[in-house]
């Protein structure tokens, strides 16, 4: 059994990629949507003044450099997170910004996947501007044997592979299989 990992910014093709994921998908295999999403630091300021909490410089800070720009931002989100679950009656709060994001970015490929008869848990991690890295660690922390990820970023050369596709490509310790996309 194997644990297959789709990480997708909302742009893989749903029929193409449901289409590579049936044909290596066994049953008892699990099958995990990622959705990263990139979070300046900026923003959780932005969002905690929002918020009206007073320690934001002390969440930012206790989360490390990540926070500021020069690592992942996952620890400063986890604790805004926390802080949105402890105040009530907020209409927005971090968690739902990420959970809204992330299911709108993956409801069509999980419909796909889903109508091919596939059973499929959705995951979604904050990163600042580290999103391979992220991925790697979710690869990780999932224990997964494959990694599914489109063939294209979102530059302006046509037909070379995205920044962040060329460093899971160069990285990953599992295979990768590529989407065209």
């Amino acid at each position: 059994l194997m644990k297959i990992l789709i990480a997708t910014d909302g742009h893989l093709d749903p029929e193409a990629t449901s289409d590579l994921v049936g044909r290596i998908h066994t049953d008892g295999d699990t099958v995990v949507v990622l959705t990263v999403i990139d979070h300046p630091g900026e923003i959780l300021r932005n969002f905690a003044d929002f918020g009206a909490w007073k320690d934001t410089d002390q969440i930012l800070g206790e989360a490390g450099p990540g926070a500021t720009g020069f690592g992942s931002g996952g620890v400063a989100a986890s604790r805004m997170s926390k802080r949105d679950r402890a105040m009530k009656g907020q209409p927005l709060t971090l968690d739902n910004y990420f959970i809204e994001t992330a299911t709108s970015l993956q409801a069509s490929l999980l419909a796909t996947l889903e109508d091919a008869g596939l059973v499929v848990e959705r995951k979604w991690a904050p990163t600042e501007r580290r999103t391979a890295r992220t991925i790697l660690d979710v690869v990780a922390d999932e224990d997964a044997g494959i990694l599914v990820i489109g063939s294209h970023g979102g530059g302006k050369f046509e037909g070379l592979l995205g920044s962040t596709v060329t460093k899971l490509i160069r990285q990953a310790s599992i295979p990768v299989m590529l989407v065209r996309s």
